[in-house]
Order: structure tokens, then sequence, then C-alpha cells
């Protein structure tokens, strides 16, 4: 299946499309889901653990130069590469069992229990870009809270959902604004909407068949990681 998202920043002045294609494959006898993200500039894959959705492995790279994302997970440890960014990282930090990556969060809400409607904390999430709060690589606690439903207008059209908030725990949760995020009432709950981070993403197109056809990016040109 795959679905083309709309995504804008800097207050709407900017904006691109990019399409995400998701498979199950097989990394190293792991059972793995695949999402590949198609954008204009560049390609990003991540691989999460079937059973629990945990990562495997990212790899977001650039289609010119050496400019590269990568994120390896193995047991309480992740690998944090930059290359060729203005703070370029090589980190290997530790971590809480059961980590998930910032990148697969979207996948992981799809599995919130909407029927019981009640907040779930903690969850561990990696903050892995140096921002103005945070200098270094770290996990974070994170609440997921329940905001009833909405029926809203995207691009792709008009869609019932169900509203989920991302908040950080502790004093964080004061000073590091939340993400909101809205996911089809129906299964298997597409994210249809996020905001969060001063940046705003809206399904476009989709959901497609994979049938190898104009709208299926799988078999993109990206490097596989192993774990």
């Amino acid at each position: 299946m795959e679905v083309v998202y709309r995504r804008t920043w800097d207050r709407g002045r900017r904006s691109e499309s990019y399409s995400v294609h998701a498979e199950k494959v097989d990394l190293g006898g792991i059972p793995c889901y695949q999402s590949i993200s198609i954008y204009p500039d560049r390609v990003r894959r991540i691989s999460m653990r079937q059973s629990d959705l945990t990562p495997v492995a990212l790899l977001e790279k650039w289609n010119s130069g050496p400019k590269l994302i990568q994120r390896l997970y193995q047991g309480n440890q992740v690998h944090v590469v930059r290359r060729a960014f203005p703070s370029p990282l090589d980190e290997v930090i530790e971590v809480p069992p059961g980590l998930h990556d910032p990148e697969s969060f979207a996948f992981l809400l799809k599995g919130y229990p909407f029927e019981d409607q009640d907040t779930i904390a903690p969850i561990n999430v990696l903050v892995a870009d140096p921002n103005p709060i945070f200098s270094r690589s770290r996990s974070f606690a994170v609440y997921i809270i329940p905001h009833g439903e909405e029926r809203i207008t995207v691009p792709a059209g008009t869609y019932d959902c169900y509203v989920l908030e991302m908040t950080l725990a502790g004093i964080l949760g004061y000073l590091v604004p939340s993400n909101r995020f809205w996911l089809l009432k129906a299964d298997p709950h597409l994210l249809v909407k996020a905001e969060g981070a001063g940046e705003t993403i809206e399904l476009a197109e989709g959901p497609f068949p994979c049938d190898g056809k104009v709208h299926c990016t799988a078999g993109a040109e990206v490097p596989n990681l192993r774990p």
C-alpha cells in the first residue's frame, strides 16, 4: 500500500509532497515492517519489528552528495550518525528497552486502543537531532493523550478521525510543544494529519495498492540496513 502526503512548514511558506510505501521484509531473521518515504531530494527507509514496532534501523539519504542520517538500534544502544550537516554526529548512546524512533511513531499510534480512549504513558522515544532545547541525542518518556473524534478535511478528502496528542512527560511537557495526530477511524487507522514542531503533514492522495504501477515506489534504490 502507498499514500502521498503534503508537508508544509515555515508558516506555510514552504512545502513538499512525498509518497510512503509500506511492506513486510525479513532483516537478519527478524520479521519487520519497512516504510520507504520518497521525497523530492531524498529517500528515507525505516525498519520496525513486526512484534512491537520497535525500530531496527533508519537511513535517510539525500540524492546528491554525502548528506545522510542513520540510526542503528541494537539491544540497549543506538548508533546515531549525521553526515554532512552543520551539526554532524557520530555517537553510540545507551537507551532504555522498548525505545521507539520518532520517524516510526505514527505507525505505533495505529495500535492505540481507540475504543478505550485512555491516556497511555510512558513510551520512550528517541530525540536524535540537535535543536535549541536538546544538544545531544537522548530518549524521553511521552504520554499519548486522546482527544476524542473529529471530522477533518485534507487535500485527499474529508475523513472521520480519532485525535491523539503526544506530549513529553514531566516538566518538559510544559516547555516543549506537543504534537497532535489525526488517524482514520476505519482500520488500518492511516495517518490523515499531523501538527507539531512548526510543520503540518496532511494526506494528499491514496491509499493506492502496491501494484508496481505509477503510484508504487517499491524497489526504490535505498541501501538496506542490517541489524
